[in-house]
């Protein structure tokens, strides 16, 4: 048993002593053919070969990059382009001025050549118009027994005629709505002799049958008694009517 360990042992001496010599072996011969190679390249270079020069980096133009600088992908935002302030909007337009008081109608007339139609103005006289002429801030455009129609401001305005007939004052429809007064009796008044003095001023010329007429700016009231005539003011479709009447008529 001994002997065949020892048998063993001497065969794998043996063998571990060839596979280093082989070893060395090889790299021996590897040594060689590498000293070979480098000194058969060293002897083919050309002399006075040269290897080319690196060329040095161009520089960076602001122009390559300005893609870059535009679509910048952390801020979507930046950009080159100037942020202007908008222009403040324009003023309101102004209303349009109210339109004034439409004329006041009279009536129409057609007896000889166009017709003409009567109107006045506000606290203005009565005037004959013709269609196309200027009322006030009005033009006329035409007229008849239905309607009249204005041109305002390129407006057309149309109206009938009984609605544009002067509407009575608030105080003479006060007045005229007013229950009558009762007016207290009148005493008579006997009638002045024939050298009696002159009449008051403030009775006009004489109508006859005991009425006179009344003075222009006379602003004593209905009722008042002077020199035996007695002022009288009635209401009819032309407007109210002063008179003096004699309180003991003959």
């Amino acid at each position: 048993m001994n002997r065949r360990i020892i048998l063993l042992n001497v065969v794998l001496l043996a063998l571990a002593g060839w596979l280093c010599w082989t070893l060395r072996a090889k790299c021996l011969e590897l040594h060689r053919h590498e000293h070979t190679v480098l000194a058969a390249s060293t002897r083919t270079a050309k002399p006075g070969f040269q290897p080319a020069p690196i060329q040095a980096a161009k520089p960076f133009a602001s122009t390559e990059y300005n893609d870059v600088v535009q679509n910048d992908i952390f801020t979507k935002d930046r950009n080159p382009n100037v942020i202007l302030d908008p222009p403040p909007p324009p003023p309101p337009v102004p209303p349009p001025p109210p339109m004034p008081d439409l004329p006041a109608y009279y009536g129409t007339m057609a007896l000889f050549g166009d017709p003409v139609i009567l109107l006045s103005l506000p606290k203005g006289p009565q005037k004959k118009y013709h269609a196309g002429d200027k009322v006030g801030p009005f033009q006329l455009v035409s007229f008849d027994r239905e309607k009249v129609v204005f041109d305002w401001n390129g407006k057309m305005v149309e109206r009938k005629p009984e609605d544009l007939k002067e509407k009575e004052s608030a105080q003479q429809q006060a007045a005229a709505d007013a229950p009558p007064e009762r007016v207290a009796p009148v005493k008579l008044i006997q009638d002045p002799p024939p050298n009696a003095p002159k009449i008051s001023e403030k009775i006009g010329a004489d109508n006859g049958g005991g009425v006179h007429q009344c003075v222009a700016g006379d602003t004593s009231p209905p009722g008042t008694i002077i020199d035996g005539y007695k002022k009288v003011v009635t209401m009819n479709m032309f407007g109210a009517t002063c008179m003096w009447q004699s309180v003991n008529p003959q």
